[in-house]
């Protein structure tokens, strides 16, 4: 397992992690690989990424926080109307606008 008792994973896996999947994705094809907008990036690139991830500067990004990043990579932008419908959905079931950050971050 990456990911330590606490959640966290070294900055140091994530940027190995990065850099494998980039070669493999450059060397076999990797169709799941990095986004294609990742291909030209070196290791230092990744390391400054990580860098900027590590809000806490621990050392260590959490792998909830990183997973939620790279999942909004792909992800459209909501639309003004839309945010607002999501914030109405939510306080109809009673759930704070900040409940994912918890989760995120404990």
């Amino acid at each position: 397992m990456i990911a330590g008792p606490d959640n966290n994973i070294p900055n140091r896996q994530v940027v190995d992690l990065f850099v494998r999947k980039s070669k493999n994705s450059a060397s076999l094809v990797d169709i799941g690989g990095l986004p294609k907008s990742w291909n030209g990036l070196k290791q230092a690139d990744f390391e400054r990424m990580v860098r900027n991830l590590d809000i806490n500067n621990s050392g260590a990004i959490n792998y909830k926080f990183l997973a939620t990043c790279c999942i909004l990579l792909h992800s459209t932008i909501p639309t003004d109307l839309q945010i607002e419908n999501l914030k109405r959905a939510m306080r109809e079931i009673d759930i704070t606008a900040n409940c994912w950050q918890d989760n995120l971050t404990g």
